[in-house]
C-alpha cells in the first residue's frame, strides 16, 4: 500500500483552509487571542503615531531655530555695520554706535518665518531702538538747553534713561525667546 504525500494537493476549498490552518496556525483562534491580538497593534499603532508626532515636532522646532539664528545673525551683522568705519584703504575703525543706521538695518531684517512669540519680541526691541533713538536726538537737544541756560532739565535725562531701561528689557526678551529654542548668548552678542 502506498502512502500518501504529507502535502497533498487539497481537493476543495474547505481542505484548502484547513491545511491553511495547520500549516501557519497552530493553534485556534479565541476570543482572547483576537483581543490580545487588537491591543497589541493598538499599542504598536499609538507608538508609531507617537514617534512621528515627535519626529514632526522636532523638525517645526528645529525650522524655528534655524529661523531665529538667521535674524540674529543678521541683527549682530547690522550692530558691526553700524559701529564700523570702512576707510578707502580697506582699514575699519571702530565709531560710536550710529543707532539711525542700526536700526535702519534691523528694520530690513525678514522674521516673518520666526515663531510667533519671537516675532513679538522682535518687534518689541526693534520699537525700544526706535524709542532709544527718539531719547538720545531729545537728550542731545536737551543737553544744548542746558549748556545755554545752566540749568537742569531732568524730564529729558528722565527720559533717556527710560528708553535705556526699555531698550535693555527688550533685548532681555528677545534672547530669553531664543534661549527656549536652544540658543546661548555670550557677553560679546
Amino acid at each position: 500500500m502506498e502512502k500518501p504525500p504529507l502535502l497533498s494537493k487539497p481537493t476543495s476549498r474547505f481542505e484548502e483552509t484547513k491545511m491553511a490552518r495547520l500549516l501557519f496556525w497552530p493553534f485556534k483562534p479565541t476570543a482572547l487571542l483576537v483581543k490580545v491580538s487588537i491591543i497589541v497593534n493598538i499599542f504598536f499603532g499609538l507608538i508609531l503615531l507617537a514617534a512621528v508626532g515627535f519626529w514632526a515636532f522636532e523638525r517645526i522646532h528645529l525650522r524655528n531655530a534655524l529661523e531665529i539664528h538667521n535674524v540674529l545673525e543678521q541683527r549682530t551683522a547690522a550692530y558691526k555695520n553700524a559701529t564700523t568705519l570702512v576707510l578707502r584703504d580697506g582699514k575699519t575703525l571702530h565709531k560710536p554706535l550710529s543707532m539711525p543706521q542700526y536700526i535702519a538695518n534691523i528694520e530690513q531684517i525678514n522674521y516673518s518665518k520666526c515663531p510667533t512669540d519671537f516675532r513679538l519680541a522682535w518687534i518689541d526691541y526693534v520699537h525700544a531702538c526706535e524709542a532709544e533713538k527718539q531719547a538720545s536726538t531729545l537728550s542731545a537737544d536737551v543737553i544744548a538747553v542746558i549748556e545755554l541756560l545752566h540749568s537742569l532739565d531732568p524730564s529729558g535725562l528722565k527720559n533717556k534713561q527710560d528708553a535705556d531701561s526699555r531698550l535693555q528689557q527688550a533685548g532681555f526678551n528677545l534672547e530669553r525667546v531664543a534661549v527656549r529654542y536652544g540658543f546661548t548668548f555670550t557677553n560679546s552678542q
